[in-house]
């Protein structure tokens, strides 16, 4: 910084200086000591002039730097403000600030600022520039300085080598004969949505505007406002050339592998995440979708009054559905239970839907890769008298009824937090009606069923809670789509009925209609859940992809391979066995909080 050029030169000509001026005026060399009050008296002057270079961590901490890595700033004036997020990477790049009241802010990014040169000159005020998450660029430039403008870049744009932004004029044009000024208009606001890209030359203009999901063409001129988004501009000046367009960093090449390497094209399918929206990792749901599937359509199915203003241009839809609100989980827990919540926003979300197939997710969850397609044909065989689906459904796995005590409270459940399959099977399961009040609070009206009761053998530590829904959520969807197959009888009477009649029809229907797969192997995890996940209480309780692959041979006709060893089950209980103790010891010590 230029204000701060006494402390950054102190070591070299401030000792010499003072020394000189010391001698000259008293004779004397200064001590130690006076060196020291006098640079502090320095320092105080300068800081009195608020210029500051902020660093934001992960957490949300403000560091107040004198430099950044990579990234060279020159300042002069009073009370101007860098602020810069984590985590990012500057190589050979420039800040250049002259005047009072100026704010930059470089919100995070996982890409980087190459060549990046920002001027805010002429002694200019009140101006601010805002680049928003996961920018990059090769080579840009800007000029920005109109007295209280402003300069705003939306979140995943890319700018290739050569780009250059003009927010300003920067020299007076007035009539040679009346000499009248031709371009006093002061203060041009620029803005770029998200999502843009800016091709290898192009020169932004000021007062321009660039919508969300365009691109604009090489070496081409933008100098005025365009609305529609989805858009290719070029031309000087640019004009639109092409409508519906949408881009994606993975390069063409990668897109051919995945097409050659899967049936199912990534046009063909359609992300549902459904949910409300989570700050932390809605935006990496929707991010690793893009990443792995870039040319499939997204959909966000959630609630009235959302903000999703950050995330928009990761969507190609979003549907802003009436809340029908949750219930209490349990007398004890703060949680709701969200099923009614649940079947609107995916149901609505599926009836958007124009591609042959389907993904439902949570807006929590985060694709790791594309292993689910790869099951999706697996599995041929059927018994049509339990078949409900035209074909099977990708699933999370189910809960199991072969535990260490051969049955547990929460049976017939195949989870919901992800399916993949047609889309008309897909909507044939969500098709189902909302919950009733008298089973959303069943056990408000019913006593718990004791541990003695013939039909709960086994019944955990959950009657505790005071739970007052008839059916988990689970439960619920697993029921109703049972009940659907025609001349099946399936009585079910609360969460804790069990009837070996009830397991195997369960299991015809399980083995018939779906693919329940453990998280690691369906390529999706849940970071939200991650630790309950893999703890005591699912880990030893789900269908293993072997036990899968057995009730197939068994209840649909397969052939297929099973392992005497099923590594899957050995995996979990190991993390079970470590977990369970302090699993007990923190159940012990919530229970004696309740006391």
């Amino acid at each position: 910084m230029k204000g701060n050029a006494l402390i950054t030169k102190k070591n070299t000509y401030l000792k010499m200086g003072f020394n000189l001026l010391c001698r000259i005026m008293t004779g004397f060399i200064p001590t130690k000591k006076m060196r020291k009050n006098f640079r502090k008296e320095c320092d105080n002057l300068i800081n009195n002039h608020n210029n500051k270079i902020v660093v934001i961590n992960n957490l949300g901490e403000k560091h107040i730097l004198k430099k950044i890595k990579g990234l060279h700033i020159d300042i002069t004036g009073f009370n101007n403000t860098i602020i810069v997020h984590e985590p990012y990477s500057f190589s050979n790049s420039h800040i250049i600030i002259d005047g009072d009241n100026n704010e930059v802010e470089l919100f995070e990014t996982k890409y980087f600022y190459r060549n990046f040169y920002l001027y805010m000159i002429q002694d200019g005020a009140n101006r601010k520039t805002s680049i928003g998450e996961n920018f990059s660029c090769e080579g840009l430039t800007i000029y920005q300085n109109d007295n209280n403008s402003q300069l705003i870049i939306g979140n995943n744009c890319m700018f290739s080598h050569g780009c250059f932004i003009q927010c300003c004029d920067s020299h007076l044009i007035y009539n040679s004969k009346t000499h009248e000024p031709l371009n006093t208009n002061y203060c041009h606001n620029l803005e770029i949505g998200n999502n843009v890209w800016i091709a290898q030359g192009a020169t932004i203009l000021k007062s321009a505007q660039i919508p969300s999901n365009s691109i604009v063409g090489c070496n081409s001129v933008v100098c005025r406002k365009f609305n529609d988004e989805n858009v290719s501009i070029a031309g000087i000046p640019a004009i639109v050339i092409k409508n519906n367009i949408k881009w994606s960093r993975i390069t063409p090449n990668t897109i051919q592998e995945k097409i050659n390497t899967d049936k199912i094209q990534d046009n063909e399918i359609t992300f549902l995440v459904q949910g409300a929206i989570n700050k932390q990792w809605t935006k990496k749901c929707l991010t690793s979708i893009r990443k792995l599937f870039p040319l499939s359509f997204i959909i966000l199915s959630t609630w009235e009054n959302s903000d999703t203003l950050d995330i928009e241009y990761l969507c190609d839809k979003i549907l802003y559905n009436r809340d029908p609100k949750g219930i209490p989980f349990s007398k004890v827990h703060s949680t709701e239970f969200n099923l009614d919540r649940q079947i609107i926003s995916s149901l609505n979300g599926l009836k958007e839907v124009t591609t042959k197939y389907s993904m439902k997710l949570r807006s929590d969850m985060i694709i790791k890769n594309r292993n689910f397609l790869k099951y999706f044909n697996l599995f041929k065989e059927y018994d049509s008298n339990y078949k409900l689906f035209e074909k099977r459904i990708v699933s999370f796995a189910g809960y199991s009824p072969y535990t260490s005590n051969n049955k547990h409270s929460w049976n017939f459940c195949i989870h919901d937090f992800a399916y993949f399959g047609l889309t008309n099977d897909l909507l044939n399961l969500w098709d189902i009606p909302l919950m009733t009040n008298e089973e959303k609070y069943y056990w408000e009206l019913h006593k718990y069923p004791k541990k003695n009761n013939s039909n709960a053998e086994f019944i955990n530590e959950s009657i505790d809670w005071g739970m007052s829904y008839k059916f988990h959520a689970e439960q619920y969807i697993t029921i109703k789509n049972i009940q659907k197959i025609p001349n099946i009888s399936f009585e079910f009477q609360n969460m804790y009925d069990f009837k070996d009649n009830n397991i195997e029809i369960f299991n015809k229907y399980l083995a018939n209609n779906f693919i329940p797969l453990y998280p690691e192997r369906l390529g999706i995890s849940l970071p939200k859940n991650e630790i309950p996940y893999h703890s005591y209480y699912m880990s030893a309780l789900d269908y293993t992809y072997n036990e899968f692959l057995e009730i197939y041979n068994k209840y649909a006709n397969g052939r297929a391979k099973t392992t005497d060893i099923d590594n899957e089950r050995i995996a979990w209980s190991k993390i079970k066995n470590k977990k369970n103790k302090i699993y007990k010891f923190l159940h012990l010590y919530w229970l004696r909080g309740k006391k």
